[in-house]
């Protein structure tokens, strides 16, 4: 058992210190949990409602060597991460989010492995609004009115190509 941390160990420092290995459309790194849940559900929810991807959480991500510097309580981590799906993702994920540590030297990086959602759009509430949000380059952000359509689509809730129009017969 103790191989497989230190391969994993190997695979992770391999893949951070690869020079291609960026924050992107599939990839955020985080130095550790801010204490804002709703950042933490807008990140989760563009993964979902894009192409699904990885929040790494313990990565020093100013660096340009993408520093491990470990999270402190992973299980405390993976708590939190599973309350924020569960009271601010909306409709709920499908498929749930998967979370899984590695251990590096004398620190563990927690990975949250978001997949791209079945059950999209997805959005949290912030003052009785619901906020969507897409994975663009490497920052989540506020869908606009054709990427919402376009959510809905995918989703096989609307196809604005069938949809009847007013005074067409």
């Amino acid at each position: 058992m103790h191989e497989t941390y230190e391969t994993e160990e190997a695979e992770l420092l391999r893949w951070l210190r690869d020079k291609r290995t960026t924050e992107g459309i599939e990839v955020e790194f985080k130095r550790a949990f801010s204490g804002r849940s709703e950042e933490l559900a807008k990140d989760i929810i563009s993964l979902a409602n894009t192409r699904g991807g990885k929040i790494c959480f313990g990565i020093d991500d100013l660096s340009e060597l993408k520093d491990v510097i470990g999270v402190e309580n992973p299980g405390a981590l993976r708590e939190t991460i599973q309350n924020v799906i569960n009271d601010k993702c909306r409709p709920g994920l499908d498929p749930l989010p998967v979370s899984e540590e590695v251990p590096c030297s004398d620190r563990t990086v927690l990975i949250l492995h978001v997949e791209e959602s079945n059950n999209k759009p997805h959005y949290y509430e912030k003052n009785n609004y619901p906020r969507i949000f897409v994975r663009a380059d490497n920052t989540s952000r506020p869908a606009n009115i054709d990427q919402i359509q376009r959510l809905f689509e995918e989703r096989g809730r609307i196809s604005y190509d069938n949809k009847p129009q007013q005074g067409v017969s």
